[in-house]
C-alpha cells in the first residue's frame, strides 16, 4: 500500500464506465444491463480489519470494501465472466459437503497415511497483478468451449478484454483509511466481489504449473477452497518435507503452511482423523467459539430462532455421519 493525496475515484469510475459502454457497443451487453452497471454515485472504498481472536496476536484480516465503489460494478461484470472457468477446477470444494463427499471416495487408505492441510500465507494480497491477470484468462479461455453448458446469460468476452478489465480493477484500487487515502500497490481485495473466483482460478493454475513441474512423488490430488488444501500423503515424511520445501521454493510471494498428522487434522470446520485405516470426520470448533449465536426473545421472526438450532444439529449431523457410515461398513 501507498499513501496518497488524489482521490479518482470519479475518474476511475468514468473508465469502468467505458469498459462497459465498449462491451454494449459490442453487442456483448443490453442497454438494460448497461444501465445497472454504470447508473449508481461511486464513492471511495474504506478499508477497515476484522480480528483473528483465535490466533495470536490478534491479526487483522485486511478488508477494502467496495460497496458503490468506482469498480463494483465491473467487479460484478467480472465474477460473472470468471463463473465456468471456476466451475471447472477439479477438486475444489465449494463447501463443507462437497468435502465430505470427496472423502467418502478416498475413505480406505494406506497404512501410515499422513493427513495433510496447506494454507497460502495472505493469498490475497500476495497475486502478482499481471501473473494473476494471465494465469486467470489463459483457463479462462481454456474453458470457454463449456460456457453455455454451465447455463451462462450473458456472452462470453474475449481474452484481451477481460485481461484489460482484471488489470483495470487490480491496479486502480484506491481507499480511505483514517481520514487519509491509500492506494494498493499488489494482490486483490478481500471485499472486491470478482476476488474469490480470481484467487480461485489463480490457485489452481498456479499448483497445475508447479505441481506438474515437480518431478519427485506428488500427491493424487489436492483438494482445495481458495487458500486452504487438503491431500493424502502414503510415502512418509521426508518426501513430504522435500514437497512442501519444493512448494515453498516456486515463487517469490506464494508460500504456504503445512500442518500433517498420521492421527487427525483440522480442515474446515471438520477434525478428520484416522481409525484403522478408515477416514473419519467429526466437527471442529475453534477454542475461541462461545456458542453465541442469537437470544431466542430477540425480536427476530420465530421461524429464524427455530432455524438456528436445527441448522446447527443438521451441520452436526453431516459432519459427523461419514464416520458412522464407516464404522457399518
Amino acid at each position: 500500500y501507498k499513501h496518497t493525496n488524489v482521490d479518482d475515484t470519479i475518474t476511475v469510475k468514468k473508465k469502468a464506465d467505458d469498459f462497459i459502454f465498449k462491451l454494449k457497443n459490442l453487442g456483448l451487453l443490453t442497454s438494460k444491463q448497461a444501465k445497472y452497471l454504470t447508473c449508481f454515485n461511486p464513492r471511495c472504498p474504506v478499508f477497515y480489519g476484522l480480528p483473528k481472536v483465535h490466533k495470536p496476536g490478534i491479526p487483522l484480516r485486511p478488508i477494502c470494501s467496495q460497496i458503490n465503489g468506482p469498480t463494483c460494478r465491473l467487479n460484478e461484470l467480472v465474477d460473472k465472466y470468471l463463473y465456468t472457468a471456476e466451475k471447472n477446477i477439479p477438486f475444489l470444494l465449494q463447501d463443507t459437503t462437497a468435502y465430505l463427499l470427496l472423502l467418502e471416495k478416498y475413505k480406505q487408505v494406506q497404512p501410515g497415511t499422513f493427513l495433510v492441510t496447506l494454507d497460502v500465507t495472505s493469498l490475497y494480497t500476495n497475486i502478482p497483478h499481471f501473473e494473476g491477470a494471465d494465469f486467470v484468462c489463459d483457463f479462462y479461455e481454456e474453458t470457454l468451449p463449456l460456457w453455455f453448458e454451465c447455463a451462462q446469460v450473458l456472452p462470453p468476452v474475449d481474452k484481451q478484454t477481460l485481461h484489460c478489465m482484471i488489470l483495470f480493477i487490480l491496479q486502480n484500487c484506491t481507499f480511505e483509511f483514517d481520514n487519509q487515502q491509500y492506494v494498493q500497490l499488489y494482490g486483490t481485495t478481500m471485499g472486491a466481489k470478482f476476488s474469490v473466483k480470481f484467487a480461485n482460478i489463480y490457485m489452481h493454475v498456479w499448483l497445475s504449473k508447479f505441481v506438474g513441474a515437480y518431478t519427485g512423488i506428488k500427491p493424487d490430488f489436492i483438494a482445495r477452497l481458495i487458500d486452504d488444501c487438503f491431500f493424502f500423503w502414503p510415502y512418509g515424511v521426508e518426501l513430504l518435507n522435500d514437497f512442501i520445501v519444493y512448494l515453498n521454493s516456486c515463487h517469490s510471494t506464494i508460500k504456504f503452511e503445512c500442518t500433517f498428522s498420521q492421527d487427525r487434522v483440522n480442515f474446515l470446520d471438520t477434525t478428520t482423523y484416522v481409525d484403522n485405516d478408515i477416514i473419519h470426520t467429526t466437527v471442529y470448533t475453534k477454542p475461541t467459539d462461545k456458542k453465541q449465536y442469537l437470544y431466542f426473545t430477540s425480536s427476530h421472526p420465530r421461524h429464524t430462532a427455530k432455524a438456528i438450532p436445527y441448522s446447527q444439529a443438521l451441520r452436526y449431523r453431516k459432519i459427523i455421519e461419514i464416520g458412522r457410515a464407516s464404522c457399518r461398513e
